[in-house]
């Protein structure tokens, strides 16, 4: 029987925390069911110099064949990186029977329709939100810069052709699903299967974390055991709208003047800590930590309740946080705002959280008065059903009915 071989083209590395998390976790899933990988990956010095061991030897178990190649910074590395993609794709078609290409997002996606106008070889555009836009919302490109209006026009085409041209298409969310379905002149209309960022609840759920290793994180963190914990996990900034969960703490604070607010991120504490300072939050009122994969459940199960702000720019409608599956198997309710992927929904169907429309004092005060009764609540059992969708399980085994439907069963 012949193996089915995909190559797996990521501009992300695997050896980046996405790449080990959103990555390597379905193919690991997808090869123990018998598909053959290889990957095409850009990595990134330091975090490659740091676990590149770690990423050989899961790829190793999971018979998974991996081409690292450096990540190039500069504008001149990323045009000649653009040229180089399509050659070493090219190459390990050739030389390993590869069949499909599995393209995770834009760059990647040209390459695959590269191959397929050259090679006759399908792809899989798994888009992951909306590329282009998301750099002009997020102000990386500027309409007002020739260049980078002309990029956005650039990829703005090549998008449709990813759509046309792609064997299927896989978006993170239903709303971006319901967008693009609703573009003029997308004819063919793609086939489209929406697969959110999993999580492995196996490791974020409650049972995971001993209460002696909860106790011993408290008190090295400081944290009194009769007050609120406000938690939030993940990067701060661009997207991330740390001014006004800032905000929305200050309100807290006048409810429960010693509520805490606890940052799980990688970024520095200073950058945390004097944004804090411009609105009068004290040092003393906050804690910044750095955790690894490992220790995120113990760290996360010091909320009492979790908060994350997403700017609600167009492109978000396509957006899935990975926290919030992450957060809901942990047991903890969230507070979040509207126009963010489909987390209005999955909040309203579950029961496990508050949504904030606008971001003002009296929307805020609202939302806490909905949440608060939420802090104690069994979030976990209540977003069951939502949960079974936002499983790694779930997650690889709807990556394989795809990848029957264009391979076949292996």
């Amino acid at each position: 029987m012949t193996a089915k071989k995909v190559l797996f083209v990521s501009l992300d590395g695997m050896t980046d925390p996405l790449g080990q998390s959103q990555v390597l976790p379905y193919l690991e899933g997808l090869s123990r069911l018998g598909y053959r990988f290889h990957i095409l990956s850009y990595e990134k010095p330091t975090a490659y110099a740091l676990q590149a061991k770690v990423v050989a030897a899961r790829c190793a178990a999971a018979q998974i064949e991996w081409h690292p190649q450096p990540y190039g910074f500069s504008l001149r590395e990323k045009v000649m990186r653009a040229g180089q993609m399509v050659k070493e794709a090219q190459r390990l078609v050739k030389a390993n029977g590869i069949l499909m290409l599995h393209c995770r997002s834009y760059l990647p996606a040209r390459v695959g329709l590269r191959l397929k106008r050259t090679l006759r070889i399908p792809f899989l555009f798994d888009m992951r939100g909306f590329w282009a836009d998301e750099r002009l919302d997020g102000g990386i490109w500027r309409q007002s810069n020739p260049l980078h209006a002309a990029m956005y026009r650039y990829f703005k085409r090549l998008e449709k052709r990813f759509l046309h041209e792609a064997a299927e298409v896989i978006s993170l969310t239903e709303a971006g699903k319901a967008t693009i379905l609703s573009w003029p002149n997308l004819k063919p209309t793609p086939t489209i299967t929406v697969i959110p960022c999993c999580a492995d609840l196996k490791h974020f759920q409650p049972s995971q974390v001993a209460p002696e290793a909860r106790e011993a994180a408290r008190i090295r963190l400081q944290l009194p055991a009769d007050v609120p914990i406000l938690g939030y996990l993940g990067a701060v900034g661009t997207w991330y709208m740390t001014d006004e969960m800032l905000d929305f703490f200050l309100v807290l604070k006048q409810r429960h003047p010693r509520a805490l607010f606890l940052f799980l991120t990688a970024e520095e504490p200073q950058y945390v800590l004097r944004m804090a300072a411009a609105k009068g939050i004290a040092e003393s009122d906050l804690r910044v930590v750095r955790g690894n994969r490992a220790d995120m459940p113990t760290l996360i199960s010091l909320f009492t309740a979790s908060i994350f702000f997403i700017r609600p720019a167009f492109s978000k409608r396509a957006s899935s946080p990975t926290k919030l599956a992450e957060l809901l198997g942990m047991g903890i309710s969230v507070l979040t705002n509207a126009g963010v992927g489909d987390v209005d929904e999955i909040l309203k169907q579950s029961h496990a959280g508050a949504i904030v429309s606008n971001f003002t004092r009296s929307d805020y005060e609202k939302a806490l008065d909905e949440w608060e009764p939420l802090w104690q609540a069994p979030i976990r059992e209540r977003s069951a059903g939502v949960l079974g969708r936002m499983s790694l399980e779930w997650g690889v085994s709807a990556y394989a009915a795809v990848y029957e439907r264009l391979l076949g069963k292996p």
